[in-house]
């Protein structure tokens, strides 16, 4: 399954609800800072579209290997 496909039939586990819950808190300091003002601006910077940054950022999405490498 690419970082693209969401499993419709499985919900996320505590460990990756975390992950997501840092990675907002990350967005959130780096849009406070005025690094991004937007998650669109956001994605771009890290080559996805704004959809998946979104899906990542509020936990709707695993927070994959491939995708973690983007956001560092």
């Amino acid at each position: 399954m690419s970082e693209y496909q969401i499993s419709k039939n499985r919900e996320l586990t505590t460990e990756e609800k975390n992950a997501a819950i840092k990675l907002k808190s990350i967005w959130l300091k780096a849009k406070i800072i005025g690094m991004y003002a937007s998650q669109a601006e956001l994605a771009a910077a890290v080559g996805m579209t704004q959809s998946a940054a979104s899906h990542y950022i509020n936990a709707r999405r695993q927070l994959g290997l491939d995708a973690l490498i983007k956001f560092c």
